[in-house]
């Protein structure tokens, strides 16, 4: 039985496989408030995919999927500069010691053999940090390296076709709680769903130059950055409405995101700098 968990592997196995063209995907997440849903959503759903997708892409390419690095940078749900959070549970690592772990994690699989690397984010506030961590792990060793957000690579187009409603990816809203209903249903605290009446207003803006917890959105290519957090717009920590959320589309939601990192994988196994 072919083996993709980085973590199963012997050393004997490591030493003895074709580490040059072996992919590794590293599973990035955090572990943060999502209103009604567990701390771990992120991690759960970032993980989950990256399994699923290797386990489909490793019939065609060499592809193993590393232990999910679950704690990010999730200062976005904390009071940082008070002495204790509106909304608490979350739990965030430094800008400089998330850039550090990811850049020695990944300076690790170099060190053993690997050459390419995917750095899989499942959340939005490690994007930027992922960014810089990738320029560092390639300056840094020479390998092959990609950030990706898992939930950006299916198209508006397609997302409504698999049941999105509410048009963007939100937090804890329609998307995020559907999936963790296919994933997690018994740790949903379904008495609260819907009950933030401020989630929905929280979307709006009155400017033309900033936009307001849309994940792979706007927020992505907005033409100016403002640090706001959860607790400046949300009443409970939820953004949108996570009244849609249902367990059917979470299963089409998640299937969808698999059928799209399985088709990067296969394109990005053959990438290299200055050839794409």
């Amino acid at each position: 039985m072919k083996k993709i968990h980085y973590g199963k592997l012997t050393y004997f196995d490591i030493e003895a496989m074709d580490k040059k063209n072996t992919m590794i995907v590293l599973p990035i997440g955090s572990i943060e408030q999502h209103g009604h849903l567990p701390v771990d959503t992120d991690a759960l759903q970032v993980e989950t995919i990256a399994e699923r997708a290797v386990k489909i892409a490793s019939e065609k390419i060499k592809v193993l999927v590393a232990p999910i690095q679950a704690y990010g940078y999730t200062s976005i749900t904390m009071d940082l500069d008070q002495p204790k959070d509106k909304f608490p549970g979350s739990i965030t690592l430094s800008v400089e010691t998330f850039i550090h772990v990811v850049t020695e994690i990944a300076s690790c699989f170099v060190r053993a053999g690997f050459r390419r690397i995917l750095l899989l984010n499942g959340h939005g506030g490690n994007y930027q940090l992922l960014q810089v961590a990738a320029r560092k792990i390639r300056d840094l060793t020479g390998a092959v390296v990609a950030v990706v957000n898992y939930w950006t690579l299916p198209s508006p187009e397609e997302m409504k076709e698999a049941g999105l409603e509410e048009g963007t990816l939100r937090h804890s809203a329609e998307w995020e709680t559907s999936m963790h209903l296919a994933l997690d249903e018994e740790n949903v605290d379904k008495s609260r769903i819907g009950k933030d009446k401020t989630a929905l207003a929280a979307i709006q803006v009155k400017t033309e130059y900033f936009s307001r917890d849309e994940l792979g959105g706007k927020a992505f290519a907005a033409k100016s950055y403002f640090p706001e957090r959860n607790a400046d717009y949300s009443g409970h920590g939820v953004v949108g409405n996570a009244a849609l959320g249902t367990r059917q589309k979470g299963e089409k939601f998640i299937d969808l995101h698999v059928k799209k990192l399985v088709d990067f994988l296969l394109e990005y196994a053959h990438w290299e700098y200055g050839k794409i």
